[in-house]
């Protein structure tokens, strides 16, 4: 058999993917996975360390390594940046001249020595290539998605120079046919945001999504007039360079952001109900310029499905908005793994179908259950290795189901580990946390307690499909695929239940997010939103058995799902992290493929696994 790799690195979150010699994908997963370091930008090692040994990968058995993106376009943009900024542009010349002395800038000499690290001795330099980042952005949205033709939308901080992109997907083509170019960045400006409300760039953004329903959009007229211009009749976004220039120190643009919203930058500690009109704000003028772009693209192709891709397609509040009120297409569909880590995979399929151009493409159901899976004899020896006191009931998987809905309606929860890990950002009942959605106490105990992250932060619901319309209004929501958790969609009226004026008022956001506002209230948000995962029939079947299992025993249908990691590091991979994890946390039990541990039976000491990750 033979293959194709595709990398991406040297930025955040590197990942490696695996296509055969049809192109299908075989494996796909991040580095941050296997170094357990949040959003590793290193060259994937470990990964490749991996699918050596697991796939008996070697030179001969390699078509081809793609990188991600096209390292001298992105080179001389970075001399350009610097000699069209200099002196404001010290600061980022310093780092961008510390990359290269690093030889992390993804030239293909650099790449061979990676390579060589991996498989020793082995001449690689003929079979190195490179993928666009746009491009690879593009294919992974297009190519793994259920249309034979659509228009394609990729927004990201930068890429070589782009920053936002449109293209046309049609059979196994794609073609561009717009693009902003770099300073000119919404993902910049939404990062810069960010960072004012004190959230770490390029990771914590999720987390300036959950905090907007807490505000109002105060700031919107401020940013439409200051940080943004829209020309609604040539669907143009201009970002004011003069505020928000990537090329300026950090420090420099949240003093002109300050001085713009008359308010100083906030710190991890220090969170304030500005802010959160800060952040409401820029979630509508998102969705304002996602709308102008998805309008763009529809003029530009008309087309009736459209693709997305890229860190903004991320946002879950901003698909929802295009997908529901945009009235532009019939279906919407976006990647799961919209960030950089994605570009692997698309980049190795952008080679694949360029080189095999009349090879019709076999549209099914985008699996993103691709990384790492563990037999019974390889999770009985980590387990062990780790001193850890567990039952196997790997052959009567119903009785440890059992015996978790017991721990859930008491309001307990665990973590649970199922199959091959998900690729992406999100937890897809592979490597997740799960509770009742009806616990009251969940929200926030579980953030404070478990995942030691900020208490306002929300929870998702994990449900069957054929139970969505029970709680959800979905009128608008027949064509977009709810199973990747990647739209939010509002609680029926029928189980809300009203928030106090006086709680309203409550500055204090875990205090606020306390408040019980449905008979779902740990899932519910302060918006009366839900970021929703439905179980479809395509999902791998042990998650389907067990969540089935699970809602039977415990007679509810829907349950939390939030990622199996602590605040800070990764989401677990392999058995042994995920019991790392569970004895320095407060969860109540861990299930692994069948094997079921308690809490109060372990022997060993939470001391003993304690990490302290980075803050993210």
């Amino acid at each position: 058999m033979q293959y194709i790799l595709g990398v991406s690195a040297f930025y955040h979150d590197a990942a490696v993917a695996l296509l055969d010699s049809e192109g299908t994908v075989v494996f796909a997963s991040h580095e941050e996975r296997f170094s357990r370091i949040k959003h590793d930008p290193g060259f994937p090692i470990l990964a490749l360390c991996y699918l050596k040994e697991k796939y008996e990968l070697s030179p001969d058995n390699i078509d081809a390594v793609v990188f991600y993106e096209k390292p001298i376009s992105k080179f001389i943009r970075n001399v350009e940046s610097v000699l069209s900024e200099s002196p404001l542009s010290y600061p980022f010349f310093s780092g961008f001249t510390n990359s290269i002395a690093k030889a992390e800038h993804g030239f293909s000499s650099e790449i061979e020595d990676f390579l060589k690290e991996v498989w020793p001795k082995s001449g690689w330099k003929n079979k190195i290539k490179f993928s666009k980042h746009h491009l690879s952005h593009a294919a992974s949205a297009f190519f793994n998605s259920p249309y034979k033709e659509a228009a394609i939308l990729t927004v990201d901080g930068v890429g070589e120079t782009q920053t936002a992109s449109i293209m046309h997907g049609d059979g196994n083509k794609i073609t561009e046919l717009y693009s902003m170019e770099y300073p000119n960045s919404i993902g910049i400006l939404y990062s810069a945001i960010t960072a004012f409300c004190g959230m770490k760039p390029n990771s914590g953004e999720y987390k300036l999504m959950g905090l907007a329903p807490f505000g109002e959009p105060k700031y919107l007229k401020i940013m439409e007039q200051q940080l943004v211009k829209i020309d609604h009749e040539n669907l143009e976004i201009t970002i004011n360079k003069k505020i928000v220039n990537p090329n300026d120190q950090s420090k420099k643009t949240l003093r002109k952001l300050s001085e713009l919203f008359e308010a100083s930058p906030a710190t991890s500690d220090k969170l304030e109900i500005v802010h959160a009109d800060i952040a409401a704000s820029m979630q509508v003028l998102l969705n304002k310029i996602m709308e102008i772009l998805a309008l763009k693209a529809k003029k530009l192709t008309n087309s009736n499905n459209l693709v997305m891709a890229g860190g903004v397609a991320l946002n879950c509040v901003s698909n929802s908005h295009v997908a529901t009120r945009s009235n532009l297409f019939d279906a919407v569909w976006v990647f799961p793994a919209a960030g950089d880590a994605g570009c692997a995979l698309g980049a190795a399929q952008a080679y694949y179908y360029a080189k095999n151009s009349n090879l019709p493409i076999k549209r099914k159901w985008f699996s993103p259950y691709l990384g790492r899976s563990f037999s019974s004899k390889e999770i009985k020896s980590q387990l062990d290795a780790s001193g850890a006191i567990y039952r196997d009931y790997s052959k009567n998987k119903k009785e440890a189901t059992k015996k978790i809905a017991a721990i859930l309606k008491s309001n307990g929860a665990g973590g649970v580990f199922i199959g091959s890990s998900e690729f992406g950002p999100r937890a897809l009942g592979a490597r997740s946390i799960i509770g009742l959605a009806s616990d009251e106490t969940a929200q926030v105990r579980l953030n404070l307690k478990t995942k030691f992250r900020e208490s306002y932060r929300p929870f998702a619901p994990i449900l069957f499909e054929t139970d969505l319309k029970k709680y959800f209004n979905l009128e608008e929501y027949c064509s977009i695929p709810l199973e990747y958790m990647l739209f939010t969609a509002p609680l029926i009226e029928k189980i809300r239940i009203e928030e106090s004026s006086k709680n309203k008022k409550v500055k204090n956001f875990g205090e606020r997010i306390s408040g019980k506002r449905s008979t779902l209230p740990a899932i519910t948000h302060v918006d009366y939103s839900a970021r929703i995962q439905t179980i479809v029939k395509d999902y791998p079947q042990e998650i389907i058995d067990f969540f089935n299992f699970l809602k039977k025993d415990v007679g509810e249908d829907v349950f939390i799902n939030t990622s199996f990691n602590v605040r800070g590091e990764p989401i677990v991979d392999k058995p042994s992290d995920a019991f790392s994890a569970f004895m320095r946390t407060d969860l109540n039990f861990l299930y692994i493929d069948g094997f079921f541990l308690l809490k109060s039976e372990q022997k060993a000491t939470r001391e003993a696994f304690d990490i302290v990750f980075e803050e993210d």
